[in-house]
């Protein structure tokens, strides 16, 4: 169950950067083309997983406990 909201993510998030090649008629140049379809993949997938999932306080609470920035003060340590 765990999988399940990035699947469908993913499954979301790659047609739409398969289509960016024929939206823009494949003109583009290799590079600007990659960073484009990167990009709509990335803002597609990160849509989806965070606004329309309804994960965005998920991922924010697991960002914040990999930072170490929370909202409980960290007590420091006494060397002896």
């Amino acid at each position: 169950m765990a999988v399940r909201w990035p699947l469908v993510s993913s499954v979301v998030a790659a047609p739409l950067a398969y289509l960016v090649p024929f939206l823009s008629g494949r003109s583009m140049s290799i590079l600007p083309r990659l960073i484009l379809e990167g990009g709509v993949l990335v803002a597609a997938y990160l849509g989806m997983l965070l606004f329309v999932t309804g994960q965005k306080s998920f991922y924010l609470d697991l960002l914040r406990g990999l930072t170490g920035s929370s909202s409980v003060k960290q007590k420091g340590l006494v060397s002896a």
